[in-house]
This record gives structure tokens, sequence and C-alpha cells, in this order.
């Protein structure tokens, strides 16, 4: 295993295992998460689990770190799996593995978002968030719009504003910071 380096991201923190060759630090290495590109030397060796973006759950058993979306105020709650989770309404040409109730309006797409769960070298989980694609009607992230093609770490707590309804991504047995965003106009 000398041939493997784990690496922190100096943007994200997130921990990428990479392959050892000569001459590392003077090469560029894009983070699969964040996707900046940077020399190896501004990457460190990995340090304490950066708070609200890694989560370890492999060695305690506890699955339900994963992740889930809850409908506010009070509605179902939508487990995430590993890999890639697409959010949409309901519809019967959606593509969406979460699937919303239709919304009258159509203002939510059948494939609105995509929440990404990475699996860190070190047992742990990276969340993200991005528009499915350009077109995609108003969405708030703790009440900043998203972006089309922006890929953004998710924090236990923080609240997706989708035209029809507002999803809260939650890590139970992780501390929230509280925050609440402004609901859409």
């Amino acid at each position: 295993m000398d041939d493997i380096l784990n690496l922190q991201c100096p943007r994200c923190a997130s921990v990428l295992t990479v392959r050892r060759v000569d001459g590392i630090e003077n090469k560029n290495i894009t983070c699969p998460v964040c996707k900046n590109r940077a020399l190896g030397r501004e990457f460190k060796k990995p340090t304490a689990t950066p708070k609200g973006t890694v989560y370890n759950n492999r060695a305690s058993g506890d699955t339900r770190l994963i992740g889930q979306l809850r409908t506010m105020p009070d509605g179902p709650v939508y487990p995430l799996q590993e890999g890639r989770n697409i959010i949409g309404r309901q519809a019967s040409t959606s593509k969406a593995t979460i699937a919303l109730p239709p919304d009258p309006d159509r203002r939510t797409s059948r494939e609105h978002l995509i929440i990404n769960v990475q699996q860190t070298a070190l047992n742990g989980f990276v969340h993200t968030v991005q528009l499915y694609k350009e077109q995609a009607n108003k969405t708030l992230l703790d009440g900043m719009p998203l972006v089309p093609g922006e890929e953004l770490i998710l924090k236990n707590g923080q609240l997706l504003a989708l035209p029809s309804v507002t999803l809260r991504f939650e890590l139970q047995g992780q501390p929230t910071d509280g925050f609440q965003a402004a609901p859409l106009p």
C-alpha cells in the first residue's frame, strides 16, 4: 500500500486517494468533489474530519448518516442512497430516484436536483448538490440561489427551497446550525 497516498483538498477538505508518483508535488490534481485544481504540494495529509462536510459511519455501522431529505415543516422523509440521487416531481416520465408529490403549477422539474453521496478514503461520506439542468426554476440553498453548473457541499441542517417544496438535509446524530432559509418569493 506504499503506492497509495491520501491527500486533503485545500478548498473543500475532502480526502482524496491518489497513486504516489515521483514529482506529485508539481503535478496538477483535480478534486472530484469541488472540482478545484491545484498543485500536489497544495494538498496536505488529512487531519481531523472537517466538521459539516465528511461524515464517518462505517466504523459504527450506523447507516443513517448517509443522509435524508425532510419535507418542511413536517412532511415525509426521503432517505439518500450512496451515489447519484435525482430529486424531482413525480411524473410517469421522470428519472427521479426521489419523487416529490406533483405540484399543480409544475414549477418543480421532473429531474430538478442531483445530490451526490460519495464515500471518502476515510470511510465517511461527502454530500454535494447541483441543479439537474440549466433550465430549472429558481432553487435556493439556505437562501442563496443555486447556479447551473455549480456543485456545492451540503452541510447538516441546510435547506433546499425548490419552487413547490422546501427540503432540509439531515444527518441523524449530527448537530445542525439552526439556520433557517427564507422561503421562495
